[in-house]
C-alpha cells in the first residue's frame, strides 16, 4: 500500500531526512576523526580533505540526479540511492586499510549516496503544498537537524563499544532500516496538479531539482554587482560552519572535555539548525531577509571565538549553537534572498549557482581550519581569521539583498 497525504509526507521527509547522506556520514565526520587519525596515523588536514571530497561529490552527482529524476522518477532514484549509501558504507567499513581506499569510497559514497540528500526529498513538495509550501519545507528540514542532532551521539557511543568500523555498518543498517519503506511507500510526486495556486509561492527546494535552467541566460546576472555580493555571502558563512563543525570534536577534546560530553556538545549544532530552519522562515516575512542575514553574519562570528583556546571549556556549548544558527538561516534565506533581490522569475537559475556556491564554502572551511592546525598546532589563527570574515559578510548581504525592480531575467 502506497499513500502520501501531505501530513504522512511531512512526518515521512523528517524520518528520511534524518538518516540520508549527510546526517548519517557528513554530520558524524568529526566525531570518526580521531578514531581515524589515531588508526592510521592521518594528518588533520588529510581527514580534511576528505570531507571535502565528499562534498563535491554531492555537488557534482546532484545536478546528475536531478536530470535522472525526470526521467525515471523520483522513487526508483530514492531506492536505488538509500542502497547504495548503504552498501557503500558496509563495503567501506570492511575494506578500508590506507588513506587511498577510503578517499575511493568516500567518493562512491559522495556519488552514490546523493540522491538521499535534501533535494531529492523536498523537490515532491511543490506538488503538494502552495500557499503552506514554506511552513511545509521548514518543518519537513527539521529532519536534518534531528540527523545531526541524534547521530553524532550514536557514533560516538558505537565507537567506543565495536569501534569506528562497526559503528559504520550500524550506522549504515539504521539508514535502510529507516529510509527504504519511506522511498519505496511514501514519497512519492502528486499527479493531481488541479489543486496547486501561483508558482510564486514555491521556494527553493523545487528550484533545486531543475538544474538544467542554470545555464539558460545565466550569464546576464554576472555584471549585475548583487550577483557578486550574494554569492561572496552565501560562500562565507557556511566556510566558518563548516570549518567549526568538522573540527569541533577535537577542540572540545583538546580543552578537556570528554569524548561522550564532546559528542553531547557537538550534537547542539544539529539542535540549532532544525530549530533555526523553522524560526528563520517565519522571521523572513516578519522582519525582512537584511535583518534576519544580520543575525546569520552575528552568529557566525561569535561561533569560532568561542571555539577558540582563550575561552574556557564550560562556554564551548555556545558554538555549536551559534554556527548551527548561522547555518541554518542561510538554508532559508538563500532561496528568499533570490526572490527579494532579483524577483522570483530568477530564482531557478540564480538557486543551482548559489547552491554550487555554497558547497566550496562547505569545502574551504574544513580546509583552513586543519591546514592552520597541522602548520601551527593550534586552530586559533583560522578560528580568528574565519570570525573576522564574518564582518565582511555583513555589508555584502546588505547591499546584495536590496529589492530590485531592474533585473535581467534569464
Amino acid at each position: 500500500m502506497r499513500f502520501a497525504g501531505p501530513k504522512t509526507l511531512v512526518v515521512a521527509t523528517i524520518l528520511g531526512l534524518s538518516v540520508g547522506l549527510p546526517q548519517i556520514f557528513l554530520a558524524t565526520f568529526s566525531v570518526f576523526l580521531n578514531p581515524l587519525i589515531n588508526e592510521f596515523g592521518w594528518s588533520r588536514s588529510q581527514v580534511s580533505v576528505l570531507f571535502s571530497v565528499v562534498t563535491v561529490s554531492i555537488a557534482v552527482a546532484a545536478p546528475i540526479f536531478a536530470l535522472l529524476i525526470r526521467k525515471f522518477g523520483l522513487r526508483p532514484l530514492l531506492v536505488s540511492s538509500v542502497v547504495f549509501l548503504t552498501a557503500s558504507l558496509m563495503f567501506m567499513s570492511w575494506s578500508v586499510s590506507n588513506y587511498t581506499t577510503f578517499l575511493i569510497w568516500v567518493i562512491v559514497i559522495g556519488l552514490l549516496g546523493t540522491g538521499t540528500t535534501t533535494f531529492a526529498y523536498l523537490s515532491v513538495f511543490p506538488s503538494w503544498f502552495s500557499k503552506r509550501l514554506g511552513i511545509a519545507l521548514g518543518i519537513a528540514a527539521m529532519g536534518i537537524g534531528l540527523g545531526q542532532m541524534l547521530f553524532p551521539v550514536l557514533s560516538q557511543h558505537f565507537i567506543a563499544e565495536y569501534g569506528w568500523r562497526v559503528a559504520y555498518q550500524l550506522l549504515a543498517v539504521i539508514s535502510l532500516v529507516i529510509a527504504l519503506p519511506i522511498a519505496l511507500f511514501v514519497i512519492r510526486q502528486k499527479t493531481n496538479e488541479s489543486d496547486q495556486e501561483d508558482q510564486s509561492t514555491i521556494s527553493g527546494a523545487e528550484k533545486f531539482v531543475e538544474p538544467i535552467q542554470i545555464e539558460n541566460g545565466s550569464a546576464h546576472y554576472y555584471t549585475n554587482a548583487k550577483f557578486w555580493y550574494l554569492g561572496l555571502g552565501f560562500f562565507i558563512i557556511p566556510m566558518i560552519a563548516a570549518g567549526c563543525t568538522l573540527h569541533a570534536m577535537p577542540i572540545f577534546m583538546e580543552k578537556g572535555i570528554s569524548e561522550g560530553e564532546a559528542a553531547r556538545i557537538y550534537a547542539l549544532g544539529g539542535l540549532s539548525i532544525m530549530v533555526a530552519r523553522v524560526v528563520a522562515g517565519f522571521l523572513l516575512d516578519w522582519i525582512g531577509a537584511k535583518a534576519v542575514a544580520v543575525m546569520a553574519c552575528i552568529a557566525a562570528m561569535i561561533a569560532p571565538l568561542v571555539l577558540s583556546s582563550a575561552v574556557p571549556a564550560y562556554a564551548v556549548i555556545v558554538g555549536p549553537l551559534l554556527y548551527g544558527l548561522a547555518l541554518g538561516i542561510e538554508g532559508d534565506l538563500m532561496p528568499f534572498g533570490i526572490r527579494n533581490a532579483f524577483g522570483t522569475a530568477s530564482v531557478p537559475v540564480l538557486y543551482g549557482l548559489f547552491f554550487g556556491v555554497f558547497n566550496c564554502g562547505v569545502v574551504v572551511g574544513p580546509l583552513i581550519m586543519g591546514i592552520t592546525y597541522d602548520r601551527t598546532g593550534s586552530y586559533d589563527g583560522a578560528l580568528i581569521a574565519l570570525s573576522v570574515t564574518a564582518l565582511f559578510a555583513i555589508p555584502l548581504f546588505l547591499k546584495g539583498l536590496d529589492s530590485n525592480s531592474n533585473v535581467v531575467n534569464a
